[in-house]
């Protein structure tokens, strides 16, 4: 059990990231003291880079060396607190955020195929220890030009909640709950994007930040939500695979999965009609 959060905040509200990303960290220690990490985008529009800290401490020493380092007028950032299953916290690779090529990612579950992941699905050698790599390293694979996430999170067999962030999409926070690992999110008034492992530790967080949610709710199994300045610009099933129909080694990278056709998909959700969204819906 880990504990993931983070937020997409919308342009013109005032909100302290550095206040909230406190709070939403020394909530979520509750589900791991082993590490404690976070990255947030940064930079001009032109030229966008995300910032990566992280350390073999519990989230109360973290905040005290590194919470400085984030800006208190950052929009997008991800947060994580680990409890270390599979690799040593000792080794920084292992805890996360975990980078890989454009993508650095926060995970809470456990992936127990991350072997066949790795060896049919990736593109980039294996770093680490932990299981969460094969997420970040199969989505850091696939051509965004071609593919989708949706296509290939599916193929993740335990458990899975999952936040990242992807130099190629600029300040866009991606977020998708595969499966039993819980999700909760909110969003204010104003429309700022705001989310925790669940939905009594986002309600304490930003409680503790001064920030109020005009809603909270936990996101279903099999979902994908990308979110933009706060404003919701995609939500999607995830193409769910049973275990007994994951894609063959004969079949190409994760990279060319786009279109592909295999297993079953799940039927359109209802999850949030579109008027419940602050600032609407866009594709």
């Amino acid at each position: 059990m880990c504990g993931i959060a983070g937020f997409s905040l919308k342009t013109d509200e005032d909100i302290n990231a550095r206040k909230l990303g406190s709070a939403l960290l020394t909530q979520i220690v509750t589900r791991g003291a082993h590490a404690t990490g976070m990255a947030f985008v940064t930079g001009k529009p032109e030229k966008r880079i995300i910032k990566n800290y992280k350390s073999n401490v519990n989230a109360f020493k973290f905040v005290e060396q590194y919470i400085n380092k984030l800006p208190v007028d950052s929009k997008t950032g991800i947060f994580h607190t680990r409890y270390a299953t599979l690799g040593s916290p000792l080794i920084n690779l292992n805890n996360h955020p975990i980078r890989v090529g454009s993508v650095v990612g926060v995970h809470n579950g456990h992936v127990s195929n991350h072997q066949e992941l790795f060896s049919k699905y990736t593109s980039f050698a294996r770093k680490a220890q932990v299981d969460s790599e094969a997420i970040f390293s199969m989505l850091a694979s696939y051509k965004t030009s071609e593919s989708k996430p949706t296509d290939l999170l599916g193929l993740v067999q335990g458990g899975a909640a999952v936040a990242w962030l992807d130099t190629r999409t600029g300040v866009d926070l991606h977020l998708a709950r595969c499966c039993s690992s819980p999700l909760a999110v909110g969003q204010t008034a104003e429309g700022s994007f705001i989310f925790a492992s669940t939905q009594v530790l986002l309600g304490r967080a930003v409680k503790d930040a001064g920030v109020k949610l005009d809603w909270i709710e936990e996101i279903p199994e099999w979902s994908y939500i990308k979110v933009r300045r706060g404003r919701l610009v995609e939500y999607t099933d995830i193409v769910r695979y049973e275990s007994d129909s994951v894609l063959s080694e004969e079949d190409t990278l994760a990279l060319e999965l786009a279109g592909a056709d295999h297993g079953d998909e799940l039927e359109e959700s209802n999850w949030r009609s579109v008027d419940m969204w602050t600032d609407g819906w866009s594709k």
